[in-house]
Parts: structure tokens; C-alpha cells; sequence
């Protein structure tokens, strides 16, 4: 019965996941047709691109307080070995302090805004993976790092940044792997937010490429697939090969997708980690929660988790969805 039900509730949110993603690639279209057309039907384009977002929202919405719902009425299964799987990806990247240096946040209070240690005067080039209308981290970056020379920005989605700089070096190219880089700076900083192809990126990483960077900072997206199990090898894969060259410092869950339940709690679906290159630093363990003090959540539409390597049940932020018996009873699933 049990089984049953788990097998139901996944298919559900299986469904929702694809109308989801369906939203996202007409939004995708959408953008196309406003950059082509910026004139005669922008303003037709443009409000059906807020539709559409504004119904993928909703979607993510209605999946979260039907995995919530059920928990709630008790309709969930503590699967031991995803919980296991789950733990052994986070342990990977769980945090700890850099003796003698503090954490700062550079960029916006939200999404774009990313947690390094405040440790950039031999940093004299910045490799910027993924900016889409959003430079706030490189705009503080030549503010922070006195000794900048270059920020390399790349996305494909873009022609050209939103804001003017002498510092930025922008192209417009999707990086598929390290070579597209060229020839690598040394003691360089990485931040990486590319959308999911950040797995494919790393997969393409040596060891010797990854010590080219003083600090890596990279939101690594859907781990709401953990229970795939091509997908938990590959990222395994990636995980253990940076953990090999760098310590994770700081660990934050973007909350703007919906969380996942990983077993015997829900835990976020994408990741900010930033790392720090073990031959730099002194690292020792920390208390510091996750969600921690210089945090900022990236959307008010679902809860901050709280991210721990064990525990039980849902430990939201201040943002949770305000849950009534109503709306439980209404997402309940009936076999």
C-alpha cells in the first residue's frame, strides 16, 4: 500500500515536473521572438512570457504543497537507502570554515548573489559563467578585488551585459567544457551558474585544470533527481573530483524551484556551494547553520530549508507556504 502510493505521488509530481519544464521552453521561444521583434508585438510577447512564468511558478507551487500535503497527512514512505544516497552527495560538499578568513557576499540580496571568502588581492582574473540580465556578483567583484584585471563573462543567452565596464570581457557562447576557456589564468576565481550544464563542465575537469582556481562558486542544479541512477553517478563523480582540489566553505539551497523529499525529509533541489582551494587554507568544522547569517533567499515563493545531513521533516525559513487543513485535505492523494 505504501509502495502504491509513494508510486502515485511520484507520477504526479512527475507530471507537474514536465508541464513545468514546458513553461520554461516557451519561455525560452518567447524571449526568442522579443529579441527579433523588438517593435511591432513586444508588448503582446512580452506579457504572454509573464504568463507563462507566472503559470510555471504555479506549477512549482502545486507540486511543493502536494509533496507537503501528503507528508502532513502522513503519506510518505523513509526509504533508508535514499536518505544514505542523499547524505553521502551532501557530505561531499559540507562546509567548513577557512581559519582566519571570513565570508562576504557579493551581488544582490536574491538570485545572483553568491557567498566567497574575503580573500581576493592575488586574484587578478575572474572567469563569470552564466550572467543572463544579472552582473551584480561582477560589478562587487572589481569593487572587492583590488587587483582584477578581467572578468571573462560568458552566456549565450545575451548580447551583451547590462551594465558597461572596462573590466568585463564579454562573449556570447555557451560553454559546453574546460577548453572553452582557453589558456587558464592561475590563481584565478570561477563562478559558474550555467543552468545544469555545470555537471558536463566539471566532467571535464582535471585536477590540474581545477587548482587554476583560488575559489570556485557554483549553483549546481537538480538534485531533484537523485533517485536516477546515472544521474547520482555522475554527479558523485563530479563532486568527489572537486573535493579532491577544494573544501567546501559555503552551502546555501536556491529556493526558487520547490524542495525535493530525499527520504525522510525535503531538502533543496539546487545548491549554491562555493569552494576553496585546499592548498590555500587551514580548513576546521563549523556550527554554522545552512541557511547561515549572510544568507538572502532567492525567491518568497518556497520555504528556506534548512539543509542537514540528518533529521526529519520539513524545517522551512520564515517564507513557508501558509498551510490551512483545507488546502491539505485538498492535495491528498487518493488511490
Amino acid at each position: 500500500m505504501a509502495d502504491d502510493l509513494m508510486a502515485k505521488l511520484q507520477e504526479v509530481t512527475g507530471k507537474l515536473d514536465a508541464l513545468t519544464q514546458s513553461m520554461t521552453q516557451i519561455q525560452c521561444v518567447l524571449k526568442d521572438v522579443l529579441t527579433v521583434d523588438k517593435m511591432n508585438n513586444q508588448v503582446t510577447v512580452q506579457s504572454a512570457n509573464y504568463v507563462c512564468k507566472a503559470v510555471g511558478e504555479m506549477l512549482g507551487v502545486s507540486r511543493y504543497m502536494l509533496v507537503s500535503a501528503n507528508v502532513q497527512n502522513g503519506v510518505t514512505v523513509t526509504r533508508p537507502e535514499e536518505v544514505r544516497k542523499f547524505n553521502e552527495l551532501m557530505g561531499l560538499i559540507w562546509p567548513q570554515s577557512a581559519t582566519g578568513f571570513p565570508k562576504v557576499r557579493l551581488g544582490d540580496r536574491g538570485d545572483g548573489g553568491y557567498v566567497l571568502l574575503q580573500d581576493f588581492d592575488s586574484i587578478e582574473t575572474v572567469y563569470s559563467l552564466g550572467i543572463c540580465d544579472n552582473v551584480s556578483f561582477d560589478v562587487d567583484m572589481v569593487r572587492h578585488a583590488p587587483n582584477v584585471q578581467a572578468i571573462w563573462q560568458y552566456d549565450d543567452s545575451v548580447d551583451k551585459p547590462p551594465v558597461d565596464n572596462p573590466k568585463f570581457r564579454f562573449t556570447r557562447k555557451r560553454i559546453n567544457g574546460i577548453a572553452d576557456l582557453g589558456k587558464l589564468a592561475p590563481n584565478s576565481l570561477l563562478k559558474i551558474d550555467i543552468e545544469g550544464s555545470e555537471w558536463e563542465f566539471f566532467m571535464s575537469c582535471s585536477d590540474e585544470d581545477l587548482n587554476h582556481f583560488r575559489q570556485i562558486s557554483c549553483e549546481f542544479h537538480d538534485f531533484s533527481y537523485f533517485r536516477d541512477e546515472g544521474w547520482t553517478a555522475r554527479a558523485k563523480a563530479v563532486l568527489e573530483k572537486l573535493h579532491r582540489t577544494h573544501q567546501s566553505i559555503h552551502l546555501h539551497g536556491n529556493n526558487i524551484v520547490p524542495p525535493v523529499w530525499t527520504g525522510d525529509r525535503f531538502s533543496p533541489s539546487m545548491l549554491e556551494v562555493t569552494m576553496a582551494r585546499r592548498t590555500d587554507y587551514a580548513f576546521v568544522p563549523n556550527q554554522e547553520s545552512v541557511p547561515g547569517p549572510i544568507d538572502c533567499p532567492c525567491s518568497i515563493l518556497f520555504p528556506e530549508v534548512k539543509v542537514e545531513l540528518s533529521g526529519t521533516g520539513l524545517k522551512p525559513g520564515p517564507n513557508v507556504l501558509p498551510f490551512s487543513p483545507s488546502q491539505s485535505e485538498r492535495f491528498k492523494i487518493d488511490l
